[in-house]
């Protein structure tokens, strides 16, 4: 999986195997982030953990199931870059 995009909320990311391209959020609306973004740099930096756009991260893809007919892709990062 690749970061395709790095923004101040999330990241981009694409997953060629199942063609699939989503929006990792760090952070919940409302919430305060553990990650720290540098828009010269274009990093989102955590402790331990850094996400640039091209970093390679593993990611868990999930469905959640929880309305009925409207089933949706949850993506969310596993492991990240180090720094």
């Amino acid at each position: 999986m690749c970061a395709v995009q790095v923004r101040d909320n999330g990241v981009v990311v694409l997953v060629p195997r199942y063609g699939i391209e989503g929006l990792v959020f760090t952070h919940d609306a409302g919430e305060r982030s553990a990650f720290t973004y540098d828009p010269e740099k274009e990093t989102l930096a955590a402790p331990g953990c850094v996400l640039r756009t091209f970093d390679q991260v593993k990611v868990r893809i999930a469905v959640d199931s929880s309305r009925p007919h409207r089933p949706k892709l949850e993506i969310a990062i596993a492991e990240c870059g180090e720094m």
